[in-house]
């Protein structure tokens, strides 16, 4: 997101409605925006998620699968 005053915030959206925007930044502060005071708001690629490539291999990646589906509990 870049502000009129020129500074650019980047974070997580956390909410948005008519007249502002709430975001998580990348310190973990929350912030609320008035989008009177927002030049653009822009949705940056890559994803702010960290890329686990290369880091897990097919089983350990597996069994991280599974065990947050486990998380989810009974239907």
């Amino acid at each position: 997101m870049v502000l009129k005053s020129g500074e650019t915030v980047a974070g997580v959206r956390l909410n948005e409605d008519d007249l502002s925007v709430q975001l998580r930044d990348l310190g973990g502060n929350l912030r609320s925006f008035s989008k009177d005071n927002i030049r653009e708001i822009r949705r940056d690629k890559p994803s702010l998620m960290p890329s686990y490539e290369g880091r897990l291999n097919k089983a350990e990646l597996a069994n991280l699968v599974a065990y947050l589906n486990s998380l989810r509990g009974t239907r």
